[in-house]
């Protein structure tokens, strides 16, 4: 079969590189071209265009690379017209993906979306595009099915590639070593633009902290704009592309919100969600996001089980305050230790990209022999 897939992040660069790696093993004349990363490269070749190209945050940066993102959508569509797919596999990255999605159900093209758009938090009519220009759709949170169905859909649960990533680096760990550490992680996030807003707030609490060190999870993508960041009197070391090894080290983290909030409590360590956007993005957004909830943990266990500190609660008092209170012996450290067996439960078994890869074979199989699309 011949496989296009679109991931516009890092994130779904690992999420499709895994589904890339399960679809290998299943079909043995697997064929790939791919709009995505470094680790999707590494199973499928060069890619069409790089996430380096794609990655952008916020709606002011969207606005200022508006150009760039023309030329993506033409460079994809000459490829896939090229190429020529059995199915178009779109991964999360909604902005780009759903109108991709749009133009290839045009095509009649067969149109898969993994890591559905989170539309039960806002701009709910995304739904209805997706509805119309999706022959399938593959979902991550267990949430998801229920709201679906209130719009006559039926979407297929995996499980979630998070899960399935700490289930296979934990193996390799020694168990609950962070328990007698003196390490807190500092994780900012992948994107230029968060890094640049959340990490100079996460550094403001350094010494309030003397009995600990702070390591940040950093992306070797970004080594220069971390030397620009931190400053000479800061005490803090680096540490690049091994940020569930790091919080195995640690005692406690500060997450920008984001996936990296799950694998947090997936590893066991309190946390506290840390988020800032540019003034008129948050405004925007504020408006228009319905859920109570910014962090995964929370919206997955459906209550305030981990501290969320947004825009301008994100400061130093607040931070240095609620990390004292994650800390051995804090008011709130034990509740938090007790949340990776709860998301576990939620979750279900850690085998997302097996699982989607077999449904995703069988459902073409199935179209194959019934000469029909869905």
């Amino acid at each position: 079969m011949k496989y296009f897939l679109i991931a516009g992040e890092p994130s779904g660069d690992q999420h499709a590189s895994r589904l890339m790696q399960e679809l290998t093993e299943r079909d043995s004349d697997a064929d790939f071209q791919f709009l995505g990363g470094d680790l999707m490269a590494e199973i499928g070749g060069k890619p069409i265009v790089h996430i380096r190209e794609m990655a952008f945050m916020g709606f002011t940066q969207i606005l200022a690379h508006l150009g760039q993102i023309q030329q993506n959508f033409i460079r994809a569509k000459k490829a896939i017209i090229e190429f020529n797919p059995d199915v178009i596999i779109f991964v999360d990255y909604p902005g780009f993906n759903l109108r991709m999605a749009k133009w290839a159900k045009k095509k009649a093209y067969r149109t898969y979306y993994y890591i559905a758009p989170a539309v039960w938090a806002w701009n709910t009519r995304r739904v209805y595009s997706l509805r119309s220009n999706c022959d399938k759709i593959f979902s991550i949170l267990p949430f998801e099915q229920e709201f679906f169905r209130k719009y006559d859909m039926e979407v297929d649960y995996v499980g979630n590639p998070v899960f399935e990533e700490v289930h296979r680096i934990k193996k390799g760990l020694p168990e609950g070593s962070h328990r007698q550490s003196r390490q807190i992680a500092l994780l900012p996030g992948s994107r230029k633009q968060e890094i640049e807003r959340i990490l100079p707030q996460m550094l403001s609490v350094i010494s309030y902290f003397d009995n600990y060190e702070f390591v940040i999870a950093a992306m070797d993508t970004h080594k220069d704009l971390y030397g620009r960041l931190i400053p000479d009197s800061c005490s803090v070391s680096l540490e690049f592309n091994r940020p569930l090894e790091i919080l195995n080290n640690s005692v406690a983290a500060l997450v920008t919100s984001g996936t990296a909030t799950l694998e947090t409590a997936l590893m066991g360590v309190p946390q506290i969600i840390c988020y800032k956007a540019n003034a008129i993005s948050y405004q925007i957004a504020r408006r228009l996001i319905k859920v109570p909830y910014i962090s995964l943990v929370n919206l997955i266990l459906e209550g305030p089980a981990v501290p969320e500190l947004i825009q301008d609660n994100c400061n130093t008092k607040n931070l240095a305050e609620c990390l004292k209170g994650i800390l051995p012996g804090g008011s709130n450290c034990e509740d938090q230790l007790e949340l990776t067996q709860r998301i576990q439960d939620r979750i279900g078994a850690p085998k997302a990209s097996g699982n989607l890869a077999e449904l995703i074979i069988r459902y073409l199989d199935q179209e194959s022999k019934q000469g029909k699309i869905f």
